[in-house]
């Protein structure tokens, strides 16, 4: 838990539609397409019309800290790393 999601635990049963207007096709496309934000902000569109937006660059952070609070070696499994991506997302 960070400050950063505090309150979204009700969403967690959720599916992801969009990822800055943009709909997904798979987890690896999702998480590319935030790998790929260079907005301020990155917008999230669930099910049930509901929308996450949170600060990207907080978000990052948050998730370094998060990830070494709890000892988790990567943000993504090795099949959803992508080169450009794999030293961006680990804790270390």
């Amino acid at each position: 838990m960070d400050d950063i999601n505090v309150g979204y635990e009700r969403l967690a049963e959720l599916q992801v539609k969009k990822v800055n207007g943009i709909e997904i096709n798979n987890l690896k496309h999702m998480c590319q397409l935030v790998e790929d934000c260079n907005e301020d902000n990155v917008r999230f569109d669930l099910d049930d019309e509901r929308v996450i937006v949170l600060n990207y660059s907080r978000a990052r952070t948050a998730t370094s800290h998060i990830l070494k609070r709890h000892r988790i070696p990567s943000a993504m499994s090795n099949d959803i790393l992508t080169p450009d991506t794999s030293s961006q997302v680990t804790s270390g």
